[in-house]
């Protein structure tokens, strides 16, 4: 009797284990990765972070405008004013697909992600 190795290169070990993780539990890693991308490390995401966000979901006001517009989104998602959005409220905002919503699809997300990544320093690394 022959012994058969298999030989899997890394690529196709993640394959592999994709095809395990549901749709729902991709959405949610997708929904932490572009929180993350966004978060300059407070764990709460603030108008100044959350504005590449938005920008790319289709915002077109000026600076003034998503001043004002950004309390309205904390009051909307019941977070203190001021306290910014943490992942679970920014979890809520793109999954809501009510009229006061802002759901986002998950080619949405990505489009974000892969945007984010290729202009690194623009938008999301900007200090505060």
């Amino acid at each position: 009797a022959h012994a058969h190795k298999i030989r899997a290169r890394p690529d196709d070990l993640l394959c592999i284990r994709l095809e395990h993780v549901s749709a729902a539990d991709r959405r949610r890693q997708l929904i932490r990765a572009v929180f993350r991308r966004l978060d300059r490390g407070t764990g709460r995401l603030h108008a100044s972070e959350m504005r590449p966000f938005a920008d790319h979901m289709g915002f077109d006001g000026d600076d003034s405008e998503w001043e004002s517009e950004f309390p309205q989104l904390e009051e909307f998602l019941d977070c203190e004013s001021g306290a910014g959005l943490g992942e679970q409220e920014f979890a809520h905002l793109v999954n809501d697909d009510s009229e006061e919503g802002c759901y986002c699809s998950d080619a949405d997300l990505s489009s974000f992600l892969e945007a984010s990544e290729t202009d690194k320093g623009h938008h999301c690394d900007e200090a505060s």
